[in-house]
């Protein structure tokens, strides 16, 4: 079973490799609602203007993440989107999964999607530090969430091997992250 700490480490080396990330002009959140019902630009900037765009650190204390589920979301974020939404969703995902939104489903999708073109496109933008902590976090749901994520498993066993480079359990993890005995 997985310690406080062992969460606190994870979620620490999130912090870490996505400090200072910023939206810049990419795709913000509530533009993806707009994006999905075929609005206008004239739209998607008034809705932008509801995003908190240069500290992904303050969204985990904000409804937005838990708003925007099944009508916008991940889907339609672009790289820079992506790679600044990324790390509030898996540091909602490690502080209690149960509890995670909805679009968490969603971002561990995209993440085992890297392999395939679209997948590939949306993830372009993460640094080697950052590819490394979503590994070490999809490594974490393999092996600490239970059933939560029981559907996924299969894809993630395959993400790991494929898109993400490497076996699921590997020295290269550390020890933190893997499943305390």
């Amino acid at each position: 079973m997985i310690t406080l700490s062992h969460k606190h480490y994870l979620i620490d080396l999130i912090a870490d490799a996505f400090n200072g990330v910023i939206l810049e002009d990419g795709i913000s959140l509530h533009e993806t609602e707009v994006i999905d019902g075929y609005g206008s630009p004239e739209e998607a900037t008034s809705a932008r203007q509801h995003d908190s765009l240069d500290n992904w650190q303050a969204l985990l204390n904000r409804p937005d993440l838990y708003e925007v589920s099944g009508f916008g979301g991940s889907a339609f974020l672009d790289p820079k989107g992506m790679r600044y939404y990324l790390p509030a969703y898996l540091t909602l995902l490690v502080q209690d999964h149960k509890s995670c939104p909805d679009e968490c489903d969603a971002i561990i999708w995209n993440l085992c999607s890297a392999k395939n073109s679209y997948g590939a496109e949306q993830l372009v933008m993460l640094n080697g530090q950052q590819r490394r902590v979503v590994r070490h976090v999809l490594n974490w749901v393999l092996h600490n969430t239970g059933d939560w994520f029981a559907y996924e498993h299969q894809m993630i066993r395959k993400a790991l091997m494929e898109s993400w480079k490497g076996p699921c359990v590997t020295s290269e993890i550390p020890a933190k992250v893997r499943r305390a005995s």
